[in-house]
């Protein structure tokens, strides 16, 4: 009994401490930080145009149907040309809202619809791996022939016509009196060419019937000109797998708690455009951050000025308390001018505020010292990121 009732009290008194520690006394909020884009342009290069240049707009049998677990049920609709549509739209929609490009041409669409495209291009003998960059010396005849190995791989519907494309070793779908066409008509920096499009949807059922899921992957060829050099740059191959599940119960068709085969792929395509536009260039993302809350008497009115906007009232009040006898309150005020500071765009004002709020405890503090280190490190990744937008972008 003793070593029960040690152990009870010991407990309770660890229940008050945790209960008296003010830094487990949080709050969420969400902000909007700048995410660079993956992709490095050419310095100075800031208008666009664009191109719908799908050569899989046709209906295509081979792509036009759904695998439901071992069976295929074929779909008589041309589904992925209506996809490829809003896939491209959400591209150019989602790169002119974020408002980072001087100017975006979207130009007259091509139509493959009665073209069959002779895809056959040797291999370059100085193929090298890809680059993020946009400046390969060889990239035309390397684009050129990924292009080729890519449309042979995933190839469009033969259509019953004599009308034959062929390939360009140094521009793909394009030739160079293209290139220079629409160089001198839109005064341009660089082309990208929406060139390919499909989609594949699966359902499949798990758990003996308990679960199912549908899956879309949307899969997406570009390749981008630079309109200066009139020359091939590169290309981009890119793949979204959107997928949707959920769980049955006795006497509930599973079946009817997915989207429908047109709206799961109509909805991926918009999910993979929009990505494909963050992929590209910088981009708004909407984050979760935490302050510490205090009940201390000058503390108080900084929730409401928090939820105010007012955050450099807030921060003059928790810099008031930076040298408070009470560690805690020390320590959370740090940590809040911590957040206060990147609210602000000032990263490194922000890693030190963090890292003085550490080495109050130390590691004393369990808690306390994680959350510095987890926020230590997304601190770090943005001013990484800032470096990168200065230096490619020359944002402000």
């Amino acid at each position: 009994m003793k070593i029960a009732k040690y152990g009870l009290r010991a407990l309770f008194i660890l229940m008050f401490a945790q209960g008296c520690n003010t830094l487990y006394n949080t709050k969420s909020i969400n902000i909007e930080v700048l995410e660079p884009g993956k992709v490095k342009f050419p310095e100075g290069y800031s208008k666009i145009a664009m191109r719908y240049n799908n050569t899989n707009i046709a209906y295509n049998p081979v792509y036009s149907s759904c695998l439901i677990n071992s069976d295929i049920q074929k779909d008589t609709t041309n589904l992925d040309s209506i996809a490829s549509f809003i896939y491209y739209d959400y591209v150019l929609n989602t790169l002119r809202e974020q408002d980072f490009l001087d100017t975006i041409y979207d130009l007259s669409a091509s139509n493959y619809s009665h073209i069959n495209i002779n895809d056959s291009l040797p291999p370059p003998a100085d193929l090298i791996g890809d680059s993020l960059e946009l400046n390969n010396e060889n990239s035309s005849r390397i684009s050129a022939y990924i292009l080729s190995r890519y449309l042979r791989n995933n190839p469009a519907a033969r259509k019953n016509t004599l009308e034959m494309k062929a390939l360009d070793p140094e521009f793909g779908l394009y030739t160079a009196n293209e290139i220079s066409h629409i160089a001198d008509s839109t005064h341009a920096d660089l082309l990208l060419s929406f060139d390919h499009f499909l989609s594949l949807n699966t359902i499949f059922e798990l758990n003996n019937r308990t679960q199912i899921e549908e899956v879309v992957s949307v899969n997406a060829f570009w390749t981008a000109y630079d309109l200066h050099e009139k020359k091939l740059l590169r290309c981009f191959i890119k793949s979204d797998t959107i997928d949707w599940v959920n769980f049955s119960a006795p006497g509930i068709d599973p079946f009817k708690l997915l989207p429908p085969r047109r709206d799961a792929v109509l909805n991926a395509s918009d999910i993979s455009g929009t990505r494909f536009a963050e992929y590209l260039s910088p981009h708004w993302l909407q984050v979760e951050r935490f302050y510490y809350r205090s009940g201390h008497v000058e503390l108080k009115q900084t929730d409401r000025l928090v939820s105010e906007g007012k955050w450099l009232d807030a921060a003059e009040a928790w810099k008031g308390q930076i040298d408070n006898p009470n560690k805690s309150i020390a320590a959370k005020c740090m940590f809040n001018l911590g957040v206060a500071s990147e609210m602000s765009g000032d990263l490194d004002s922000a890693l030190d505020w963090v890292v003085r709020s550490y080495h109050v405890f130390g590691e004393k503090n369990v808690l306390h010292a994680e959350n510095c280190r987890l926020y230590i490190q997304v601190l770090a990744k943005r001013r990484v990121d800032a470096g990168l937008l200065d230096k490619y972008y020359f944002a402000e």
